[in-house]
């Protein structure tokens, strides 16, 4: 029973990474179709130029995590390779003591 409650959380970690893909992705993609740099569209009508992105999971392992964050690192570098990307370790923990990543030009260069 406990493998199936893992399992199953393991998913749902998933489902939400790659919701979360989707989100962030669709947040920048719309301005990017003039060539201008990556703008996300905040409440308000107010507009922000993307200068660094977070990345967070849940802390745990889930099937295609790893897939998913890989492409929101080659969507970003697409859209603008001077964009920060920092992966926070272990979750919530890893953001709560400030233990990151920050995506280097091999790491851009190794994902899907």
């Amino acid at each position: 029973f406990a493998r199936l409650s893992m399992a199953r959380t393991s998913a749902l970690t998933a489902l939400a990474a790659l919701a979360l893909c989707a989100t962030a992705c669709h947040a920048v993609a719309p301005s990017l179709s003039n060539g201008d740099a990556p703008v996300l569209h905040l409440r308000g009508g107010q507009q922000k130029a993307v200068k660094k992105v977070g990345i967070l999971t849940a802390g745990g392992l889930a099937p295609c995590l790893s897939s998913a964050i890989g492409v929101l690192i080659e969507e970003y570098t697409l859209y603008d390779p001077s964009i920060e990307i920092i992966c926070y370790v272990d979750g919530y923990k890893g953001l709560l003591k400030g233990e990151h990543l920050k995506v280097g030009a091999n790491e851009r260069s190794l994902a899907p």
